[in-house]
């Protein structure tokens, strides 16, 4: 090793400077993937949420012969739920 010109030190430590830049890049693309998996998986949570909150929320409605104050109730939670998904998606 002692007798490498400094071309070829030069040579040597740009190639090793590229492939840590590449694997940099290729762990940072997994990351990002990852993000987006687990993105999705909130989203479709949230989407079953409001689904059966909404279910919930009709079925009361009906079954309290559209009683006023059940029905504000049930408008004031769903407001609720869907602006905490909103907020904590955003964030």
């Amino acid at each position: 090793m002692e007798n490498i010109s400094s071309e070829e030190k030069e040579f040597l430590k740009r190639v090793y400077c590229k492939v840590n830049y590449l694997e940099y890049e290729k762990m940072q693309q997994e990351l990002i993937k990852e993000n987006e998996k687990e993105l999705r998986k909130r989203k479709i949570k949230e989407c079953i949420t409001l689904g059966l909150l909404f279910i919930v929320v009709t079925s009361f409605s009906v079954f309290s012969d559209f009683d006023f104050g059940v029905i504000m109730g049930s408008v004031v939670l769903m407001l609720l739920v869907t602006s905490y998904y909103e907020f904590s998606l955003n964030v």
